[in-house]
Protein backbone atom coordinates (compact mmCIF):
# COMPACT_ATOMS: atom_id res chain seq x y z
CA UNK A 1 0.00 0.00 0.00
CA UNK A 2 1.11 3.55 -0.83
CA UNK A 3 2.09 5.68 2.06
CA UNK A 4 2.61 9.78 1.06
CA UNK A 5 3.63 12.07 3.24
CA UNK A 6 1.43 14.65 5.49
CA UNK A 7 2.01 17.42 3.01
CA UNK A 8 0.50 15.88 0.47
CA UNK A 9 -2.57 13.93 2.25
CA UNK A 10 -3.54 17.17 3.47
CA UNK A 11 -3.56 18.81 0.17
CA UNK A 12 -5.63 15.95 -1.59
CA UNK A 13 -7.60 15.93 1.88
CA UNK A 14 -8.89 19.59 2.84
CA UNK A 15 -8.22 21.52 -0.13
CA UNK A 16 -10.07 18.88 -2.62
CA UNK A 17 -7.14 19.79 -5.15
CA UNK A 18 -6.56 18.01 -8.12
CA UNK A 19 -3.54 15.53 -8.10
CA UNK A 20 -0.97 15.21 -11.29
CA UNK A 21 1.94 13.36 -11.93
CA UNK A 22 5.88 14.08 -13.00
CA UNK A 23 8.02 11.88 -14.81
CA UNK A 24 11.65 12.04 -14.86
CA UNK A 25 13.12 10.65 -17.66
CA UNK A 26 16.87 9.82 -17.57
CA UNK A 27 19.44 9.67 -19.61
CA UNK A 28 23.27 8.89 -21.11
CA UNK A 29 24.94 8.30 -17.41
CA UNK A 30 21.56 8.77 -15.58
CA UNK A 31 23.16 11.80 -13.72
CA UNK A 32 20.86 13.84 -15.73
CA UNK A 33 17.14 14.03 -16.93
CA UNK A 34 14.13 15.75 -18.76
CA UNK A 35 11.00 15.84 -16.73
CA UNK A 36 7.51 15.93 -18.19
CA UNK A 37 3.83 16.36 -17.21
CA UNK A 38 0.44 16.87 -18.61
CA UNK A 39 1.32 20.73 -18.42
CA UNK A 40 4.72 22.56 -17.89
CA UNK A 41 5.06 22.82 -14.47
CA UNK A 42 8.17 24.50 -12.16
CA UNK A 43 9.64 22.99 -9.48
CA UNK A 44 12.51 24.63 -8.23
CA UNK A 45 15.28 24.00 -10.46
CA UNK A 46 13.34 21.34 -12.67
CA UNK A 47 11.28 22.25 -15.28
CA UNK A 48 8.59 19.76 -15.79
CA UNK A 49 7.19 19.90 -19.99
CA UNK A 50 3.93 19.87 -20.58
CA UNK A 51 4.01 17.56 -23.44
CA UNK A 52 2.17 14.52 -21.89
CA UNK A 53 -0.55 13.42 -24.61
CA UNK A 54 -1.42 10.06 -22.64
CA UNK A 55 -0.16 8.26 -19.35
CA UNK A 56 -1.31 5.06 -21.27
CA UNK A 57 -2.03 2.02 -19.27
CA UNK A 58 -0.13 -0.16 -16.67
CA UNK A 59 -0.10 -3.63 -17.57
CA UNK A 60 0.50 -7.18 -15.81
CA UNK A 61 -0.23 -10.58 -15.72
CA UNK A 62 0.03 -12.78 -13.04
CA UNK A 63 -0.14 -16.79 -12.71
CA UNK A 64 -1.00 -17.59 -9.61
CA UNK A 65 -1.30 -21.48 -9.67
CA UNK A 66 2.43 -21.61 -11.59
CA UNK A 67 4.06 -18.49 -9.91
CA UNK A 68 4.84 -17.17 -12.87
CA UNK A 69 4.39 -13.01 -13.60
CA UNK A 70 5.11 -10.68 -16.38
CA UNK A 71 7.52 -7.14 -15.64
CA UNK A 72 4.32 -4.76 -15.30
CA UNK A 73 4.87 -1.65 -18.04
CA UNK A 74 2.68 1.68 -18.60
CA UNK A 75 3.01 3.44 -21.96
CA UNK A 76 3.40 7.44 -22.07
CA UNK A 77 2.52 9.26 -25.03
CA UNK A 78 4.23 12.55 -25.69
CA UNK A 79 3.28 15.20 -28.24
CA UNK A 80 6.78 15.75 -30.60
CA UNK A 81 5.87 18.28 -32.53
CA UNK A 82 8.35 21.10 -33.72
CA UNK A 83 9.14 23.45 -30.86
CA UNK A 84 7.35 21.41 -28.33
CA UNK A 85 10.94 20.64 -25.90
CA UNK A 86 13.67 23.01 -26.02
CA UNK A 87 13.26 24.20 -29.25
CA UNK A 88 12.58 20.84 -31.43
CA UNK A 89 10.85 17.98 -31.05
CA UNK A 90 11.27 14.79 -28.08
CA UNK A 91 12.63 12.69 -30.82
CA UNK A 92 15.56 15.20 -31.32
CA UNK A 93 16.66 14.45 -28.06
CA UNK A 94 16.34 11.29 -28.68
CA UNK A 95 18.91 11.41 -31.39
CA UNK A 96 21.60 13.00 -29.12
CA UNK A 97 21.06 11.67 -25.83
CA UNK A 98 20.51 8.14 -24.82
CA UNK A 99 17.22 7.36 -23.07
CA UNK A 100 16.86 3.60 -23.39
CA UNK A 101 17.62 1.19 -20.93
CA UNK A 102 17.75 4.37 -18.58
CA UNK A 103 16.43 4.59 -15.14
CA UNK A 104 12.14 6.66 -14.97
CA UNK A 105 10.62 8.00 -12.07
CA UNK A 106 6.61 8.67 -11.69
CA UNK A 107 5.46 11.17 -8.92
CA UNK A 108 1.89 11.69 -7.82
CA UNK A 109 1.46 15.34 -6.39
CA UNK A 110 -0.66 18.33 -5.79
CA UNK A 111 0.08 22.03 -6.29
CA UNK A 112 0.29 22.39 -2.72
CA UNK A 113 2.24 20.43 -1.60
CA UNK A 114 5.66 21.31 -2.22
CA UNK A 115 8.61 19.96 -3.70
CA UNK A 116 7.53 17.33 -6.70
CA UNK A 117 10.17 14.64 -6.22
CA UNK A 118 10.28 13.55 -2.84
CA UNK A 119 10.83 9.70 -2.23
CA UNK A 120 7.01 9.46 -0.43
CA UNK A 121 5.35 10.74 -3.44
CA UNK A 122 7.40 8.48 -5.84
CA UNK A 123 4.91 5.72 -7.07
CA UNK A 124 6.75 4.38 -9.61
CA UNK A 125 10.45 3.54 -11.06
CA UNK A 126 11.64 1.52 -13.58
CA UNK A 127 13.97 1.20 -17.04
CA UNK A 128 12.84 2.88 -20.09
CA UNK A 129 12.48 0.49 -22.67
CA UNK A 130 14.08 0.35 -25.77
CA UNK A 131 11.28 0.04 -27.33
CA UNK A 132 10.34 3.72 -28.27
CA UNK A 133 7.57 4.31 -31.23
CA UNK A 134 7.42 7.97 -32.76
CA UNK A 135 6.13 10.03 -35.92
CA UNK A 136 6.04 13.88 -36.36
CA UNK A 137 3.44 14.16 -34.20
CA UNK A 138 3.95 11.39 -31.13
CA UNK A 139 6.45 9.71 -29.49
CA UNK A 140 5.39 6.55 -27.41
CA UNK A 141 7.61 5.29 -24.34
CA UNK A 142 7.65 1.68 -22.53
CA UNK A 143 8.30 2.14 -19.43
CA UNK A 144 9.08 -1.12 -17.62
CA UNK A 145 8.42 -1.06 -13.61
CA UNK A 146 11.16 -2.51 -11.58
CA UNK A 147 9.28 -2.61 -8.17
CA UNK A 148 9.69 -6.36 -8.04
CA UNK A 149 13.20 -5.87 -6.68
CA UNK A 150 11.50 -4.13 -3.70
CA UNK A 151 8.92 -7.49 -3.32
CA UNK A 152 9.33 -10.35 -1.35
CA UNK A 153 9.38 -13.31 -3.24
CA UNK A 154 6.25 -15.60 -2.64
CA UNK A 155 7.01 -19.50 -1.18
CA UNK A 156 7.10 -21.93 -3.88
CA UNK A 157 5.95 -24.71 -1.77
CA UNK A 158 3.76 -27.01 -3.81
CA UNK A 159 1.62 -30.14 -3.12
CA UNK A 160 3.61 -33.23 -4.03
CA UNK A 161 2.56 -36.96 -3.36
CA UNK A 162 5.85 -37.82 -1.59
CA UNK A 163 4.73 -35.23 1.05
CA UNK A 164 0.92 -35.48 0.69
CA UNK A 165 0.24 -39.13 -0.64
CA UNK A 166 -3.71 -38.45 -0.02
CA UNK A 167 -3.91 -35.14 -2.03
CA UNK A 168 -6.66 -34.63 -4.61
CA UNK A 169 -5.09 -35.31 -8.17
CA UNK A 170 -6.25 -32.11 -9.60
CA UNK A 171 -3.96 -30.10 -6.54
CA UNK A 172 -0.45 -31.70 -7.27
CA UNK A 173 2.05 -29.46 -8.75
CA UNK A 174 0.00 -26.29 -7.19
CA UNK A 175 0.85 -24.57 -4.65
CA UNK A 176 0.16 -25.24 -1.06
Amino acid sequence: MLSFDSSLTDALTTHSTTAFWVLKLYYNDESSFYGVSDQDRIDGSDTYYGIVSSWGNLNQSLDFFNFTTSTRNMSVKLINTDNTIEGGRFSDLFSTNNFANRKWELFLNTNRAGTYDTAARMIGTGIISGDIKYDPKFITLTLLDKSSTYHKQLPTNVVDLATYPNAPEKNIDKPI
